[in-house]
């Protein structure tokens, strides 16, 4: 085709190729710094939950002792310890992958030319992102469990004190 038949186009042929792999990077680097906002965003929310638990927690507990209801007190204190481990868990140190290669890996790069080097660097964004998914999940997951049995905390609450009063 004549250069006037590829005005409209874009690129093509090598150079979309090139042009396809800076564009992965590129969005490799926004997915990632997206899930790094999502994950600190998240562990803030932990950070936040495990604090009003605990304080509820000991709040309700003490309150039910000081009524001489210890086995309520008990029952709810022991309940309260599961969102409790769950923020805890969502807090714990992750296998977290970041965007940014350390020069020692750029330094011992094998590739032979700038679009094979981008290629593999992009390929490895993905791994990082599938990885960083998987965490996100996890973290997603504890959360989620730790308001679910956070919100039962009064409903037992209740239960054990019919029962044990």
């Amino acid at each position: 085709m004549s250069d006037e038949a590829n005005e409209g186009l874009g690129k093509t042929g090598p150079e979309l190729a090139f042009w396809l792999i800076e564009d992965a990077l590129k969005s490799g680097g926004d997915v990632l710094d997206r899930q790094e906002k999502t994950f600190d965003a998240k562990r803030a929310q932990a950070t936040s939950m495990l604090g009003w638990f605990v304080s509820i927690t000991t709040a309700v507990t003490f309150a039910t002792v000081s009524t001489n209801k210890i086995a309520v007190g008990a029952c709810i204190a022991a309940l309260s310890t599961i969102p409790c481990c769950c923020c805890v868990y969502a807090l714990m140190s992750k296998a977290w992958t970041y965007k940014q290669l350390h020069p020692k890996q750029v330094i011992d790069a094998r590739e032979e030319s700038e679009r094979d080097y981008k290629y593999v660097n992009a390929l490895g964004q993905q791994e990082a992102i599938d990885d960083n998914s998987i965490i996100l999940q996890k973290v997603d997951a504890a959360i989620n469990a730790a308001w679910l049995t956070f919100c039962i905390i009064p409903i037992a609450g209740l239960l054990f004190y019919s029962i044990f009063s």
